[in-house]
């Protein structure tokens, strides 16, 4: 069908759940999205993050260098 959204990228998160996903402050993560080290829309006047996307950071940060 045209027009579905997959489920991954359907849960779009505030930047308050993923400041504590992430464990930073809302500010740093607002800054992350400003600097598109997190991939963020900005719907209207709000952030907001594709779950999905978040995940793929974590375990980003989780991998050994």
């Amino acid at each position: 069908m045209v027009g579905l959204v997959s489920a991954e990228r359907a849960r779009l998160l505030t930047p308050d759940v993923v400041a504590t996903w992430l464990h930073i402050s809302r500010g740093q993560v607002q800054e992350l999205a400003r600097s598109r080290e997190l991939p963020a829309p900005k719907i209207g006047r709000y952030w907001r993050f594709e779950e999905g996307a978040i995940r793929r950071h974590l375990d980003e940060r989780r991998r050994p260098a």
